[in-house]
């Protein structure tokens, strides 16, 4: 039900777009290609495709980590939800931020919180500590 729900909101969110997308597509291949000579576009896609290779890192790594430092496999599905679900509630924040706030300071910021929490885990983390896991796997959602 939520799934239907869901994709009702998206398809909504989208109507009328038809037309920009048939615009699109007149656009030639070399006209697209021309935003490749913006920097910033460059260094924002590259930045992306990092965030994107660290986070599918990080959250292939819940299984094993549960497993082997936790001892208990089951926390790894818990530990991705508290993860994801954390990440979603923070976006608004982020948003409201990036528009106070230099982005490159936000994302400084970030990287900074995420080595730091990534190295308590490291560091702390066994299988007495389970809250502790909790605890340091939202935090590290909410700077996602």
């Amino acid at each position: 039900m939520m799934v239907t729900l869901l994709m009702i909101i998206s398809a909504q969110s989208v109507k009328g777009m038809e037309k920009e997308t048939a615009k699109r597509k007149k656009r030639s291949i070399h006209s697209r290609l021309q935003v490749l000579k913006e920097k910033n576009y460059v260094i924002l896609v590259v930045l992306y495709f990092f965030g994107g290779i660290a986070t599918t890192s990080m959250t292939a790594s819940f299984p094993f980590f549960a497993k082997h430092i936790m001892g208990n496999d089951s926390l790894s599905t818990y530990g991705l939800a508290a993860f994801i679900l954390t990440a979603m509630v923070f976006i608004p924040l982020w948003l409201k931020l990036a528009k106070m706030i230099h982005k490159k300071i936000l994302l400084m910021i970030t990287t900074t919180a995420m080595a730091v929490i990534l190295t308590l885990m490291g560091l702390f983390l066994n299988e007495d500590r389970t809250l502790l896991f909790f605890l340091l796997i939202s935090i590290s959602g909410a700077f996602m």
